[in-house]
């Protein structure tokens, strides 16, 4: 099996990114993908106190291979037709939860392959910014797929 910490790339990959109009908006490319995200970082978050961006990391990292894992067992495909609440996530650390919640929009569809992309696009930006908490759009070039939120 592979190393855990290998299974997110910190490459140079990912410089397509800038800043929107806004100090708190984050616009991050999944590399070799058209998918991005909008990160909106929550600058105060009562769930994330105690919560080290060091954990968030190590989230994101699992719900990562938990999509690789799917990926190699059943290939790509849409996680739900309906729209609403399509994928949850969960980390602990020590008494403190942190959630990742994605929603699908009506009439699109977000597969296991580009949710995979975006959460590594997740990792990436929060390495650099060392947020704890955001809400983020999801983008499959000029549609918007979906929404999230880490908290």
């Amino acid at each position: 099996l592979l190393n855990r910490r290998s299974m997110i790339s910190t490459s140079e990959e990912l410089n397509p990114r800038a800043e929107l109009g806004s100090t708190k908006n984050i616009v991050w490319c999944a590399p070799a993908t058209r998918a991005y995200i909008i990160l909106s970082p929550f600058v105060r978050n009562p769930n994330a106190i105690g919560i080290s961006s060091n954990r968030i990391a190590a989230m994101l990292t699992d719900a990562v291979i938990e999509l690789n894992e799917h990926l190699e067992r059943f290939g790509d495909g849409v996680l739900s037709e309906a729209p609403g609440l399509i994928y949850t996530f969960t980390g602990i650390q020590g008494d403190r939860r942190s959630d990742l919640d994605i929603t699908q929009r009506v009439g699109k569809r977000i597969s296991y392959a580009v949710l995979r992309a975006v959460l590594s696009a997740m990792y990436e930006a929060m390495s650099r910014d060392s947020f704890r908490a955001a809400a983020f759009s999801i983008w499959v070039g000029t549609e918007q797929v979906g929404t999230g939120k880490l908290s």
